[in-house]
């Protein structure tokens, strides 16, 4: 649902289950993608996937508000 509140598509009385969508991502995601980091660089490739990550996701958070606070303008 989190895919569709981002098309716009109003999920009526299901609207608060994007939460649970982002949630389940990352919950599924990130197990997977440390692993592979694990396991193919070790502790240094890990802490610099999640530092990396960490970053990505402010700078995402960043240019989201940034695009939106341009729209309420």
């Amino acid at each position: 649902s989190n895919w569709l509140a981002v098309a716009g598509v109003d999920m009526g009385l299901l609207g608060h289950t994007w939460s649970l969508s982002v949630e389940e991502h990352f919950y599924v995601v990130w197990p997977a993608v440390l692993l592979g980091a694990l396991a193919l660089g070790g502790q240094r490739l890990a802490l610099g996937v999640a530092v990396g990550g960490a970053i990505a996701s402010l700078a995402l958070r960043i240019a989201i508000a940034e695009v939106a606070a341009g729209q309420r303008a």
